[in-house]
């Protein structure tokens, strides 16, 4: 979505919305006889955000900056019981959250 645009200059703004859905986790537990089980992880959500300003010094010469923003959740885990010959544990994912902030510059020629 363009916020701003002239001859020289262009801002823009981008939003995203995320759903994860039927994701997996594996988690290796081989050091403790328990192999790599899978577990699956409840639905959640995630939204993203870009602001980008392009300008141009000149005919040819140019300079981006953008800022961009990530947010994600991913539910618990369904509960597993895990069991070697010698015992059996439960294992669980716990809902986890990510975030992303990415801030650029690039500098660029046109031919």
């Amino acid at each position: 979505m363009g916020l701003f645009s002239s001859q020289r200059t262009v801002i823009r703004a981008d939003i995203g919305l995320t759903r994860s859905i039927f994701s997996k986790v594996q988690i290796d537990l081989r050091d403790h006889n328990l192999g790599k089980p899978v577990l699956l992880l409840k639905d959640n959500f995630g939204a993203s955000g870009k602001l980008v300003l392009r300008h141009m010094l000149n005919k040819t010469h140019g300079l981006t900056l953008f800022l961009n923003a990530s947010y994600w959740e991913f539910g618990k885990s369904d509960k597993r019981s895990i069991q070697n010959n010698i015992e059996t544990v439960p294992v669980q994912e716990p809902m986890s959250q990510t975030t992303i902030v990415e801030f650029g510059a690039t500098y660029f020629y046109k031919f």
